[in-house]
């Protein structure tokens, strides 16, 4: 799968049409960030929903979300890694599990 269009510019339905080419939109929103103190470490947790529609024309035909919880001393450094790593966990396992899979189902690939 390509994640960009070679040229840099977005693709039009003409374009897509031309090279047989699907095309999707994926946009995803942190909508929670929490940090809880566990003792002399700390948990952090983040919710995220993403959206799965056609690209140009923006038609959602997939809502998803996920969480995660990471653990992370107390330190600044450290709590500022972690709130990275949960996002990153999240969106990560949501493309593996469901975005993907349901893209290649959509254009017939196994």
């Amino acid at each position: 799968m390509a994640i960009s269009w070679p040229g840099g510019a977005a693709p039009t339905r003409a374009m897509l049409d031309a090279k047989s080419t699907v095309g999707f939109y994926v946009d995803g929103t942190v909508n929670e960030m929490k940090v809880k103190e566990a003792g002399s470490s700390m948990t952090v947790s983040c919710r995220i929903n993403m959206l799965l529609a056609s690209y140009p024309d923006k038609s959602i035909f997939g809502l998803l979300n996920g969480g995660a919880s990471v653990q992370a001393s107390g330190s600044r450094n450290d709590l500022a890694l972690a709130r990275e790593d949960c996002v990153a966990a999240v969106v990560e396992d949501l493309i593996a599990k469901k975005i993907v899979p349901t893209i290649s189902s959509k254009v017939g690939t196994p």
